[in-house]
C-alpha cells in the first residue's frame, strides 16, 4: 500500500484484492476448516505428487486426443 501510494499505481493492489477476494469466496464456501483442509491437502499433494482420485495426467489426455485425431474422429 505505501508503494502504491507513493507510486499512484494500484496494479499490485488490484491483484492483492483479487486475491483476497478469491481466497473470502473459498472461506465462506468452505468453512474455516473446511479451506484449512484444502490447503492442508493442497500442500500434500504438491509434496508427494499424488494426484486426486478421478484425475488424468495431462500426458495421458495429449495422448487420447491424438489418437482420436489420427482415427479421423472429432
Amino acid at each position: 500500500m505505501a508503494t502504491a501510494t507513493e507510486s499512484l499505481e494500484l496494479g499490485a493492489v488490484q491483484a492483492f484484492l483479487r486475491r483476497w477476494r478469491l481466497i473470502a469466496r473459498l472461506t465462506a464456501g468452505l468453512g474455516h476448516d473446511g479451506y484449512r483442509r484444502m490447503l492442508a491437502e493442497a500442500e500434500q499433494r504438491a509434496e508427494s505428487g499424488e494426484l486426486p482420485d478421478g484425475v488424468v495426467p495431462i500426458d495421458e489426455v495429449r495422448l487420447k486426443l491424438a489418437a482420436r485425431i489420427a482415427a479421423g474422429h472429432r
